[in-house]
């Protein structure tokens, strides 16, 4: 697909209303296990979201985007010459995914992955 193609989408990805890691408490039991266990946690950013039917749209970029970190858990930082008492997740990888930014309406952008659109032939 190139800019300014005309597109039918079925899918789009939005952002995840998944744990962040800000407070254990709010863990899913899955990502409390692994924590307990001290096995990194995979925390996805992005997700599928389906339409009961298909929106049409134009092409109007690409991006590679974040989708899921995998995080792992560090005790405290080593700062001016003391150890900080509090520990923090830090990223240990980092998925991506290439998205077409695809223009429906007037009220913003949808993230479109390549396998969720197909172009609409248009008749002159």
């Amino acid at each position: 697909m190139k800019l300014g193609d005309k597109v039918a989408v079925s899918k789009i990805l939005v952002k995840s209303h998944e744990y962040l890691p800000d407070n254990p408490d709010l863990m899913s039991p899955e990502q409390r296990q692994k924590f307990e266990e001290g096995d990194p946690i995979w925390v996805h950013k992005r997700v599928i979201k389906k339409f009961e039917n298909l929106k049409e749209g134009i092409v109007v970029g690409k991006r590679r985007i974040s989708v899921a970190n995998l995080l792992d858990w560090q005790e405290g930082d080593f700062y001016l010459g003391e150890w900080a008492p509090d520990g923090k997740f830090h990223s240990i990888e980092t998925t991506f995914e290439t998205v077409y930014l695809v223009a429906c309406n007037l009220n913003g952008l949808y993230y479109v992955r390549p396998e969720d659109s197909e172009k609409i032939e248009e008749v002159h």
